[in-house]
């Protein structure tokens, strides 16, 4: 009738993330405690006191068990610590798959957790789904994405001002310009957007017009600021670091003020009937409205 549960040993959280094996031994699980005794075996006093010995014994293990548990349970967090993973990107538009059956599209991101060669490079997924080979008939399919972080003087840059059609922000790293051009819409970059550059991506992919040769990629993460006055914070995305052309996407910019201290701001006068303010410094931006000689514009 005194008998009472423990509660629940609490499991630690690995390193990486995975629930690891608690190594406590069985007898750490019970209660310890003098008032938690057993019924009699045999009905007998002697044989009850004999089994609440045995189970005390149980319950506190020794010195050196202790000892072994714990030296046990570290060299695990160690090895698991140390453990290495990649992230891999499918650059096939005709897609990978692995020996298990999975498939992975065009552009997927897959989490490699071991690499053997044996003939060819091959990679193990870290979801299960099995092994998937970097190239097939001397052609790449899976690509390592390399991040890096960007030097303090590019985290803001200003879009090119002659671009003519927005790009939209791509959800992964890896995608063609065609595919990014957007015509509409707040997740897309326009001529003279300034945004914040987060980390670069590189990764090698076949050439456009010979799938045999390859040549390195870069795309960007970038943050664009909403405009003043939303609740929403920032929009997030993948773009190209080049355009077709081979001009960059984003470019670095000085933003100067002619005012002067203390004053910041300041009034302009508008000399032409033609002149009109557009929604960016670019040259291919929007006109939100036609400015008459004569009008006064705050700067």
């Amino acid at each position: 009738a005194n008998w009472k549960p423990c509660p629940p040993a609490e499991s630690s959280l690995h390193a990486a993330g995975r629930l690891a094996e608690s190594s406590l031994g069985q007898g750490e699980h019970q209660c310890s405690s003098p008032e938690v005794q057993l019924p009699p075996a045999g009905g007998g006093v002697g044989q009850g006191q004999a089994q609440t010995e045995l189970q005390h014994s149980l319950a506190t293990p020794s010195p050196s068990a202790k000892g072994a548990d714990h030296s046990q349970s570290q060299e695990e967090e160690e090895k698991a610590a140390d453990k290495i993973e990649w992230d891999y990107i499918c650059v096939d538009p005709g897609g990978a798959r692995t020996d298990g059956g999975t498939c992975y599209k065009y552009g997927d991101i897959v989490r490699i957790c071991e690499r053997k060669v044996q003939g060819a490079l091959q990679l193990r997924a870290a979801d299960g789904s099995g092994w998937l080979l970097e190239k097939q008939h001397g052609r790449r399919v899976m690509s390592e994405v390399t991040y890096e972080l960007v030097p303090p003087h590019q985290e803001w840059l200003c879009t090119c001002p002659r671009l003519k059609s927005p790009v939209a922000l791509q959800e992964k790293p890896y995608c063609s310009l065609a595919a990014a051009v957007a015509s509409t819409g707040s997740s897309s970059l326009r001529a003279g957007d300034i945004v914040r550059v987060l980390h670069r991506a590189r990764m090698l992919v076949p050439m456009p017009k010979n799938k045999a040769k390859e040549q390195w990629a870069n795309f960007l993460r970038i943050a664009k600021p909403l405009a003043s006055g939303t609740s929403s914070g920032d929009v997030e995305g993948w773009v190209p670091e080049l355009l077709p052309n081979g001009d960059r996407l984003l470019l670095e910019y000085a933003c100067e003020n002619e005012f002067g201290y203390p004053q910041p701001w300041g009034w302009l006068s508008v000399l032409s009937s033609s002149a009109t303010s557009q929604s960016g410094p670019g040259l291919h931006c929007s006109v939100e409205r036609k400015l008459e000689a004569g009008d006064f514009i705050e700067a």
